[in-house]
């Protein structure tokens, strides 16, 4: 199973968009194994 997702945040108080995408391994029912990646540097601070 794999999921597309837009993040939408303020911080501090300039308006962020990130997209991250997540792939999704099931065993015996429960999430197993869950990698998610988001678009563009994790630094917040970053233009």
């Amino acid at each position: 199973m794999a999921a597309e997702l837009t993040e939408r945040f303020t911080f501090p108080s300039a308006a962020k968009v990130a997209q991250i995408a997540g792939s999704y391994r099931f065993r015996d029912g429960l999430i197993s194994r869950a990698p998610i990646y988001r678009e563009g540097s994790a630094d917040l601070a970053a233009g």
